[in-house]
């Protein structure tokens, strides 16, 4: 282990996931000193692996500004939990959207938040901040409040639904 690493700071992966985390619904496309900003590292860090993230085709550059690259988005195709879920779930989804004419959700728990694994936009619905990749708190959305109501009981933050 590096004296670095001894000494609380970061690892490599802690840094790395620092600066991927900085990108959001409203911070798509960001500069590097905000990106630094962002992630709370230093600028001459992120300079340093945003090079070698560029270089691997999971950040790319334009007009001046970084993005999420193409590589993310293959990477993120292949998680199989969201490949098989959504494979055995579309034709549902889809039979649900045409009886109802609004949109459909599937999503998964993570901790408190809802992670959506696909969306099917609706005729009859308006716009909705949802979208596939998404996160949002599970208390705030209708599939997160459904699947909070037939989860399993615990405590939570010293206290549990009544039995």
């Amino acid at each position: 282990m590096c004296p670095a690493e001894q000494n609380g700071a970061p690892g490599l992966v802690d840094r790395l996931s620092a600066i991927l985390d900085a990108f959001d619904d409203a911070h798509r496309r960001i500069a590097l000193s905000e990106l630094a900003r962002r992630a709370g590292l230093p600028k001459s860090t992120v300079h340093r692996l945003v090079g070698d993230l560029v270089r691997h085709g999971l950040l790319e550059r334009r007009d001046g500004r970084l993005q999420l690259g193409i590589r993310i988005f293959e990477l993120g195709e292949l998680v199989p939990r969201r490949r098989d879920l959504v494979d055995a779930a579309l034709p549902h989804l889809s039979d649900l959207r045409a009886a109802t004419g609004h949109t459909v959700h599937l999503a998964v728990m993570d901790d408190r938040e809802v992670v959506y694994l696909h969306v099917l936009p609706g005729s009859a619905s308006g716009i909705l901040p949802s979208r596939t990749g998404g996160r949002m708190p599970a208390h705030a959305t209708g599939v997160g409040k459904a699947q909070l109501a037939f989860s399993p009981q615990r405590p939570c933050n010293g206290w549990s639904r009544a039995r």
